[in-house]
């Protein structure tokens, strides 16, 4: 069991000021109906909380769209067009940077949003995840015009920067050693993550990909959906009201 004792006592406090925090869980790289899918909206159940699910659209198939269909608590999302890196070797990847024409990736982005209305038969929530959590901000700025009501990415990159009717809700914690095994952090470390920023922040975005967790992962995701549903200063929030 994870130990949540120092997120306990930061939510305490939070309440002792008459204060919640909501805690939301966007999952990356969704493109087909997998085992792994499946248990990602069995653990939603589990959660009692909607999930913020980042497709793909030029890999997304059909099994997708149709097990979306079936599970209401999987609100989908663009991640991008084909999650593929534009970026020289010496820069860090990015699908959505300045290394092309910006007219060219604006076109690629409505291909993509066309794509995914076709899949999802117009069930999509207009939110763009860049791949890699990367954007470059002449690209930003015209994703309102493009149709879009939102941009998530990672940390605190542009959140001070939302147009009027425009929502730029991040996530704040990766539960994936990327730079490391690959497989779950260290849960004390995800643990501190959380207490970090749930001293300061409202709203709290996990990042999941589930295509890769390991069991320490789903672990870690039961406890803390027990852990979220029984503080009295905890609560889920479904992405289609934080956007």
């Amino acid at each position: 069991m994870v130990d949540f004792t120092q997120l306990a006592q930061v939510l305490d406090a939070r309440a002792d000021a008459g204060e919640t925090v909501s805690f939301w869980l966007r999952d990356d790289d969704a493109i087909s109906e997998t085992p792994e899918l499946q248990r990602l909206a069995s653990w939603g159940q589990r959660a009692e909380t909607d999930i913020l699910l980042a497709v793909i659209p030029s890999r997304a198939d059909e099994t997708l769209a149709e097990y979306v269909h079936e599970k209401d608590l999987l609100v989908p999302c663009m991640h991008g067009w084909a999650h593929k890196n534009h970026a020289p070797p010496d820069e860090k990847k990015m699908e959505l940077g300045a290394h092309r024409r910006l007219a060219e990736v604006l076109d690629e982005l409505r291909t993509a949003r066309a794509r995914l209305d076709e899949l999802f038969s117009g069930n999509v929530l207009d939110v763009l995840v860049p791949p890699w959590n990367r954007i470059a901000p002449d690209v930003v700025a015209e994703l309102p015009a493009l149709g879009f009501v939102g941009l998530s990415t990672f940390a605190n990159q542009y959140e001070n920067k939302a147009a009027t009717g425009f929502t730029i809700a991040n996530t704040h914690v990766d539960v994936i050693d990327w730079k490391g095994t690959r497989g779950c952090r260290e849960h004390t470390d995800i643990v501190t993550d959380l207490c970090r920023e749930a001293a300061v922040r409202q709203h709290i975005g996990l990042l999941t990909h589930h295509l890769v967790h390991d069991e320490s992962v789903w672990a870690f995701l039961d406890d803390v959906a027990d852990f979220i549903n029984t503080h009295t200063a905890a609560r889920w929030m479904s992405p289609r009201k934080l956007f």
